[in-house]
């Protein structure tokens, strides 16, 4: 790769983030919406309803990105049952490492937690791979533990934990982020069209959404740390989304024109524009993301499976 090559690309990255992170900034803090009401109409606890709607973000948005990578709409998903299943499988698995970790047959709430992610790529990857009737749960559960003795406590820690990260900086990382996962699948397959003009709208798409996620599970009581966390969470999650939805599409035109002439391939750029079409599939998985993760939050905000202490928050983003 020639300098000038890689001199192109740092440039189109560093541009690129730095008009995200002035989108992120510019909505920050966004208007309150009306407080979240449960079926019998009274209203949920603000900072328990958030916390759910951030853990599930965060615990099942693997899940999402996965099945957005082998299924053109969510519509099947809706329709059937596969979604439920996958949530219920990354559940049963996160139980069954958490079991083992700490070798108790049924390992408290907080004990499941810090593995809920990691089961949910295990699944995702099955997902993508054969199919949910790949997952092997006890196996896989044994195979962690067996790999337990060779954890470093000392290395379980955020590296920015001492760092001092300001806020402008924080979001500077997401958009950062966002615009790489949008750079590296750009990068593979552009559908000769202008990356930039590609990796910008679907930055802004995933941004957008991330803001009006925040609209829905922040109130006005909510600390703008706290607004800032909802937003990174869901833009993380939601540019992996849109990673699969890219990926896919990019595959279908790539075996559509497999055995296309030189001139025949030509012609299919010069006519076929992605965007609206990767657009209008994000926009549907993001609305079934969405819809999800808030419909969970309800139910679960007077669990006593989501913590109530105002000093805590989700520990990834």
């Amino acid at each position: 790769m020639s300098e000038d090559t890689v001199k192109s690309k740092q440039g189109l990255f560093a541009n690129a983030a730095a008009s995200r992170t002035t989108m992120l900034s510019s909505s920050l803090p966004v208007e309150p919406p009306v407080p979240m009401k449960g079926g019998d109409g009274t209203v949920l606890d603000p900072f328990k309803f958030r916390v759910a709607a951030q853990q599930f973000a965060n615990e099942n948005g693997p899940l999402f990105s996965a099945f957005a990578k082998v299924s053109d709409s969510p519509e099947p998903l809706i329709n059937g049952a596969d979604l439920a299943t996958a949530i219920a499988t990354s559940t049963k698995l996160a139980g069954a490492i958490a079991a083992q970790f700490t070798k108790k047959e049924k390992p408290s709430n907080n004990e499941i937690r810090p593995f809920r992610h990691a089961a949910a790529e295990i699944v995702a990857n099955c997902i993508r791979e054969g199919g949910l009737a790949s997952v092997d749960i006890d196996g896989i559960a044994k195979s962690h533990a067996a790999a337990f003795h060779l954890v470093d406590e000392g290395l379980d820690r955020s590296i920015f934990a001492d760092q001092n990260i300001s806020d402008v900086a924080s979001l500077e990382m997401t958009a950062a982020t966002v615009t790489l996962n949008m750079m590296k699948a750009v990068m593979v397959y552009d559908f000769r069209h202008d990356r930039s003009t590609l990796i910008a709208a679907m930055s802004d798409a995933v941004l957008k959404a991330s803001l009006e996620a925040a609209q829905h599970v922040c109130n006005d009581e909510t600390r703008p740390s706290d607004r800032r966390s909802v937003v990174q969470t869901y833009s993380n999650r939601l540019s992996e989304v849109m990673t699969s939805v890219y990926e896919r599409k990019a595959r279908q035109v790539v075996s559509h024109l497999a055995n296309a002439t030189p001139a025949k391939k030509e012609d299919f750029a010069r006519k076929f524009d992605p965007l609206p079409e990767i657009l209008r599939v994000f926009k549907e998985w993001n609305l079934l993301f969405m819809g999800t993760s808030v419909a969970y939050a309800r139910s679960a905000a007077n669990s006593v499976g989501i913590q109530s202490s105002r000093e805590t928050a989700p520990s990834k983003n």
